[in-house]
């Protein structure tokens, strides 16, 4: 192989792990948006139900500001 197809494999090579970091980390940014969409929702529910904001941070997950915000 000449150095300029040498040069060129890699280049493909590093545009290939690129490419595939890339669609790692997209996909790993969907699913922490789908876990924090369905927190809130769940949050949501449990707020209906009458449980406590306390009650609510703890089987949630998320943060007292986000039940109190999700509150209003």
């Amino acid at each position: 192989m000449s150095r300029k197809e040498m040069m060129n494999y890699e280049d493909s090579l590093k545009y290939y792990r690129d490419l595939h970091n890339s669609l790692d980390t997209a996909k790993e940014e969907g699913i922490e948006i789908g876990e924090k969409r369905k927190a809130i929702e769940t949050a949501k529910t449990m707020l209906l139900d009458g449980l406590s904001i306390d009650k609510v941070v703890q089987y949630s997950g998320l943060s007292l500001e986000e039940v109190q915000y999700i509150k209003l």
